[in-house]
């Protein structure tokens, strides 16, 4: 089978990220969805991480957090194409996730697409997924992260619904079901994780999730 993706533009509509699929269709991303409609202790957390630390430091490690996920992602890009990695600013850390990470890269069969921005007009919802592949044999939704601890698989309940929400998008796309998520999890000075989802139990919860966000929007 031929999938065919095409590319969307973003725009920001208070403070959320949107596609834009045509002049009349704005669909929000799938991680301002999940944003919009995170668990109220997993809101806290955060709100008592930052407060620790202080803005102004909370500030700094979010942002050194968010560049070395792009980096990684980017070199992740490059070496699954073929390419030479050439990542400006990328540090030891960054090419030790990589690094580690590539004999997990080893177990993708065929990479269907990277990059590639899914969406769902019954749900209407849009996002850009990491990768699309044959994984070990079968078709996936696979998902890039990175963290500084070792996480276990009770912290990456939202993650868990992102490749869920990815996979809901590509069958109503292609009529073709993906029934695992793949995260591959870079983790600062540990070895890389791996977490094998099986997606349908997902489904029901993204669903009112998605609800909740619409609603929010209503009042």
């Amino acid at each position: 089978m031929t999938y065919e993706f095409k590319d969307y533009p973003t725009v920001t509509v208070a403070g959320k990220r949107y596609y834009k699929l045509s002049e009349d269709c704005l669909y929000p991303s799938v991680t301002s969805v999940l944003g919009e409609t995170v668990a109220p202790e997993k809101k806290a957390s955060l709100e008592a991480w930052r407060t620790s630390l202080g803005t102004a430091k909370a500030d700094k490690e979010t942002k050194r957090c968010g560049d070395r996920g792009t980096m990684l992602h980017l070199m992740l890009e490059q070496y699954l194409k073929g390419e030479e990695i050439n990542v400006p600013g990328a540090s030891h850390v960054e090419w030790a996730m990589f690094n580690g990470m590539k004999p997990k890269l080893r177990k993708i069969d065929e990479v269907i697409g990277q990059e590639v921005v899914l969406y769902s007009h019954g749900l209407e919802i849009a996002g850009r997924c990491d990768l699309i592949a044959r994984y070990n044999g079968e078709l996936c939704i696979v998902d890039f992260k990175t963290s500084t601890n070792i996480k276990d698989d009770k912290k990456i309940e939202d993650y868990k619904y992102q490749l869920c929400a990815y996979a809901v998008c590509f069958q109503e796309m292609f009529n073709e079901d993906i029934k695992t998520g793949i995260i591959l999890m870079g983790v600062e000075n540990a070895f890389p994780l791996e977490f094998k989802v099986p997606l349908d139990p997902y489904i029901p919860k993204l669903f009112h999730r998605v609800e909740k966000f619409y609603a929010t929007l209503k009042i």
